[in-house]
């Protein structure tokens, strides 16, 4: 008789059906402060959080790849009109 572990018992998620806490994204965006992750979001150079419950937000893990192996092409296919976003990344308004 084998006995599983909960480790060994948890299914297999894709990584579109995951999401990331904020604590999560460090691995991912260099451990940038959450009103940077947020403005990046609202300059549409960054996936866009989601709503997991009362005062509660993740993103979603596919996203935030898609960012990180390529966040030029993220930001170019969803920025809002934003002239310079590169420059503008770092940046304090």
């Amino acid at each position: 008789m084998t006995i599983k572990t909960a480790e060994q018992s948890k299914p297999e998620v894709a990584p579109e059906h995951t999401f990331l806490v904020f604590r999560d994204l460090a691995q991912y965006t260099g451990n940038k402060s959450i009103s940077t992750i947020y403005r990046w979001a609202n300059l549409g150079i960054f996936p866009k959080q989601v709503v997991t419950g009362p005062g509660s937000v993740a993103w979603r893990q596919s996203d935030v790849i898609a960012w990180a192996e390529n966040p030029e092409a993220w930001g170019k296919a969803n920025k809002k009109g934003q002239q310079d976003w590169v420059d503008d990344l770092d940046q304090p308004k």
